[in-house]
Parts: C-alpha cells; sequence; structure tokens
C-alpha cells in the first residue's frame, strides 16, 4: 500500500521526470566546455586510439603526438607573432632554425591528426592525457612509495621506540592496505566520462529534492489531511506502518537513485565515452587508490549500493522532520538545514585535523562515496589510526538507527499536534457561509482558485 501510494500516483511520476530532466540538464551545461578547452567528442576520438594498446604504447603514442603539437603550437605563435608587427629582423625561421627545421614540415603540409579542432585545445586535451597516463604508469612505483615510507619508518629509532605512535601505525595500515594490489593490470582509458559521470555535484541535490518528494507522499499528505490520525487509530496503523513507509522510502530511493545516475552514465557515455568497464579500477587515475581489486563494472555496482546507504540514512532524517513538524515547510528546512550543518562542519575541518573524524563522519561526507571508495585514508582517533570506511558505515549506522527509531517512535507513542491547514495569511481571507450574498458558479471556482 506504501508503495502504491508513491508509484501509483501521477504526481510522482511527474515529479521524477521533472528531476531526471533536470538533473539531465545540469549534467548538459555543467559539462560543456569552455573557451579554448577542447571539446566534448575528442575525449571519445583519443579513447578509440587507445584503445587495444598496451600503458606503455599508449604513453609513447600521447608522447609523440604532444611534442608534434607542441612544436607546431610553436611555430604558430611565433608566425602570428611576426604577422602582427615583427620586422625582417625578428624572422622566426632566422631566431630559430632548429624548431623549423624539426617541425617546419608538418606545419606546413599539416601532416598531423588532431582530436580537436584548433592546436591549443589539442595541446590542452594530450597534456591532460600524458598527466593521467603518468599517474596510471607509475601505479607500481606508488606502491614501491607506500611500502617503503613503511620500511623507513620502522627502521628510525624515534618510531621504533613508541610503537603506539600515530604516524608508525598509520604508515603500516596503510602499507597493508595496498598489500597484494601489486599484480592489478593497468588498462588506460581516459576518465573524464566515467569520473564525471560519477562526481557531479548537482546530481546529490537532485537526489534531495527526491527524498522531498518521497516524504511528502509517504508522510505530508497524511500529515496535512488529517488521514494520518485515523491510519494510527487502526489495529497496525503505527509501528508496522511507520517500518512500511521506511522500506518504500528505501526502494523508491534505489529507483531515483538508478535513474539519477544512469541518466549520468549515459550522458557521459554518448559525449565523452566510458572507456570499458571491464578494467581495473586502479586504471581510473583518480580513482588509483582504491585498496580493492575491482573492475569497473564492479565498482559501479559497489558505488550504488553505498550512495543508497547514505541517502536512506538521510531520507529517514528527512521523513522524521516531515513527520514531527506541524507544517511542511518547517519540516523540510529543518532537514535541509541539519544536512547544511553538517556540510559546513565538513568544510571547517581540515583533512589532516586532529579531528578529522568529525569531518567524515558526517550525513555530508557520507554522500561523497569515490571518497570512501576510491581512496584511502585513516583518521587521528586519540591517538591511534581509524580506516575511513569504518568511521563512515559506523556513523551511517548510527544516522539510520537515530532517524529510523526516532519515526518509529513518533508514529508509535508521540501525541502529533493537528497541522494547520492552509497557509497562516489565508486564515484572513473570509469563507463563504449559507448566509452569503448571493455569487455565480464562475465566481465562486475563481474564489476557490485564488484563495485555496
Amino acid at each position: 500500500h506504501e508503495l502504491r501510494k508513491v508509484w501509483g500516483k501521477p504526481v510522482f511520476l511527474a515529479g521524477l521526470l521533472a528531476l531526471a530532466l533536470c538533473n539531465l540538464f545540469l549534467l548538459w551545461t555543467g559539462t560543456r566546455p569552455g573557451t579554448g578547452q577542447p571539446p566534448a567528442t575528442a575525449y571519445k576520438a583519443a579513447g578509440r586510439a587507445l584503445e587495444g594498446l598496451t600503458t606503455a604504447q599508449q604513453q609513447a603514442l600521447v608522447e609523440e603526438k604532444l611534442d608534434l603539437v607542441r612544436g607546431v603550437l610553436q611555430i604558430d605563435q611565433l608566425l602570428r607573432y611576426a604577422a602582427e608587427g615583427g620586422t625582417l629582423a625578428d624572422d622566426p625561421r632566422k631566431t630559430s632554425p632548429a624548431l623549423f627545421e624539426q617541425y617546419g614540415d608538418a606545419y606546413e603540409k599539416r601532416d598531423y591528426i588532431l582530436f580537436c579542432d584548433t592546436l591549443v585545445q589539442e595541446y590542452q586535451l594530450l597534456e591532460a592525457l600524458s598527466a593521467e597516463l603518468k599517474a596510471v604508469g607509475g601505479y607500481d612505483a606508488f606502491l614501491d612509495s607506500v611500502q617503503q615510507k613503511a620500511q623507513t619508518l620502522a627502521g628510525i629509532s624515534i618510531f621504533k621506540t613508541a610503537q603506539s605512535g600515530y604516524e608508525q601505525q598509520n604508515i603500516a595500515l596503510t602499507a597493508r592496505a595496498y598489500e597484494g594490489l601489486r599484480a592489478v593490470p593497468i588498462t588506460y582509458s581516459p576518465q573524464k566520462g566515467l569520473y564525471t559521470a560519477l562526481e557531479y555535484p548537482f546530481t546529490d541535490a537532485i537526489l534531495l529534492l527526491g527524498m522531498v518528494l518521497l516524504a511528502s507522499l509517504l508522510v505530508r499528505e497524511e500529515r496535512d489531511s488529517g488521514l494520518l490520525a485515523f491510519v494510527r487509530s487502526t489495529a497496525g496503523g503505527r509501528c508496522c506502518t511507520a517500518l512500511a513507509k521506511l522500506a518504500a522510502l528505501a526502494l523508491s530511493l534505489l529507483a531515483v537513485l538508478c535513474l539519477l545516475y544512469g541518466v549520468n552514465l549515459a550522458y557521459c557515455q554518448g559525449t565523452f565515452g566510458l572507456g570499458g568497464l571491464d578494467r581495473t579500477i586502479q586504471s581510473v587515475p583518480a580513482l588509483m587508490r582504491c585498496t580493492m581489486p575491482l573492475t569497473v563494472r564492479q565498482y559501479l555496482g559497489l558505488f550504488l549500493l553505498a550512495k543508497w546507504g547514505a541517502a536512506f540514512a538521510l531520507g529517514a532524517g528527512v521523513m522524521l522532520a516531515a513527520l514531527w513538524a506541524r507544517r511542511a515547510v518547517a519540516g523540510f528546512a529543518g532537514a535541509l538545514a541539519l544536512f547544511g550543518a553538517q556540510w559546513g562542519i565538513r568544510a571547517l575541518i581540515p583533512a589532516t585535523a586532529r579531528l578529522n573524524v568529525l569531518k567524515y563522519a558526517n550525513l555530508a561526507s557520507l554522500l561523497r562515496t569515490n571518497e570512501l571508495l576510491g581512496n584511502y585514508r585513516n583518521l587521528y582517533w586519540f591517538g591511534r589510526p581509524v580506516q575511513l570506511p569504518l568511521v563512515e558505515c559506523v556513523a551511517g549506522a548510527v544516522f539510520c538507527v537515530v532517524f529510523c527509531g526516532g519515526f518509529c517512535w513518533l508514529m508509535t507513542f508521540a501525541q502529533l499536534p493537528e497541522a494547520p491547514q492552509g497557509l497562516p495569511l489565508l486564515r484572513l481571507v473570509p469563507r463563504r457561509t449559507k448566509n452569503s450574498r448571493a455569487t455565480t458558479v464562475w465566481r465562486e471556482e475563481r474564489f476557490k482558485l485564488l484563495a485555496l
């Protein structure tokens, strides 16, 4: 019944469609390249050109193209400068003969293939691809540095004598976390599409609006109409109904998440390209510090589950606020204010501070799923390091217990005050009675439309 209350109403389906279209519009406007930046299709073309090559071959190809484009771009800039006001004494062919000897023929014959429309855009694209390839190409060197740092600190006498020191335990935990990852294969593909789809910030904002929509249909509609008082008077109308509403919230949030991130992935696949989903997640430069040997496809599934858990914790808080408040606006404003306060705590506390547990054990950090899964960090806990996944899992469980428990308690035991009917200002409008002066149907319907 609670699921039909949500999915059986056209207003929810229309709202869900509006959220998906809004997310797609914001994604389209937010990912459009600026002036001089590489177009979206260039990343897709570069991915096709690098497909099937080893990492070393990809690096050689990108560096060769980058060297050629850099030389041709320098010649183009020198000739433009000379044409705009240079003299014969400033002839770039005389001042830079080696440059023209190496790249002059390519410049004259246009003997090169570009992924972009201009040389400047091509240079920026190849610079980005080169940096990403250097990052994933040096993955074994990164693992070596982690192990070497642990061995070095373990050999220093000041850390040897302080076996319980935070620094030594932190390095040791990090080294153990990356053990066994040396055999992970690296298959590079441009990360622009995949990382944009997973990390686009406005998608979480749209998700918050989806929580408000679900809470309105599951709680506020009955609360404002007075139907909730009758529901609570039935045999299963309290705790059982509360649990059913939370279950309907969980299932509906999963569908909303699949829709929003499905839109992100489909759009980014069509514009930037996602690359092979069977490559390891360590092949994605921004997520290469993940300590789990997963493919991109497996990472997407785990990402969706982790985001679902965080969304349910926050959604349960929205449901609690919607049930507790007398007015819908006050309830939703209070829930969003709580999330804003949590975001403020996250923004104020540095990641390396002694209170960094408070930075990550809050609702705002729970929604930063790539920070949890695609990276590794130990937090300071009274002189001992504690892993970030443990902190966020415990925090998420605590928030779920508090919000879900509070919602069930209010439904079961609390005396909920009657919700006010209409807006306060509309109470000043006199109501029509039988003794009112005669009126027409048109005037009466117009009055109902404007007043209500």
